[in-house]
């Protein structure tokens, strides 16, 4: 599933990282750098302006931007716009939306706060900081929780803000 959007939010379009790119498609949608936008993680800007999985937690996380709406890789004829323009689509806030990529170790009640992973968890949508925590560790709320979610059902609504 990825990402749903239900109530539409802001999209915008950002540049991918194409160092390796050798300009066939079906080739470059095997690149690890192609293969981990997935559609519903957290995207960032790195330093040279381009979309990479947001790391938000800590003074040297990446702030996230936005939810990545279509995987940028699978069939070579569904991604010819990201790979072959070079830009992946994001839908930030504020907005309702659906989305799977959860951590799958946490389980998500309505009202949780949620937050973007970091380390292992890179790029996936986390719950369970507190206020104090988010503020010492540096985190962005991304939104807040519409539904109950866990590995079994890992589908979670939530209002990105």
């Amino acid at each position: 599933m990825a990402l749903q959007i239900l109530q539409k939010g802001i999209q915008i379009s950002v540049p991918m990282d194409q160092t390796g790119f050798t300009g066939v498609i079906q080739t470059d949608v095997q690149l690890a750098v192609v293969q981990k936008m997935v559609g519903g993680r957290v995207a960032a800007l790195n330093s040279s302006g381009v979309a990479t999985l947001a790391d938000g937690l800590g003074t040297s996380g990446l702030e996230a931007l936005g939810f990545i709406i279509n995987d940028a890789a699978g069939y070579f004829f569904e991604n010819v716009p990201a790979v072959a323009s070079g830009m992946i689509a994001l839908v930030m806030g504020p907005a309702y939306l659906v989305s799977d990529q959860i951590d799958p170790s946490l389980t998500y009640a309505v009202g949780d706060r949620l937050y973007v992973g970091t380390g292992a968890k890179v790029g996936l949508i986390v719950n369970g900081l507190t206020v104090a925590q988010a503020a010492t560790e540096g985190a962005r709320l991304l939104g807040i929780a519409a539904s109950v979610a866990s590995a079994a059902s890992p589908n979670l609504s939530f209002y990105a803000i």
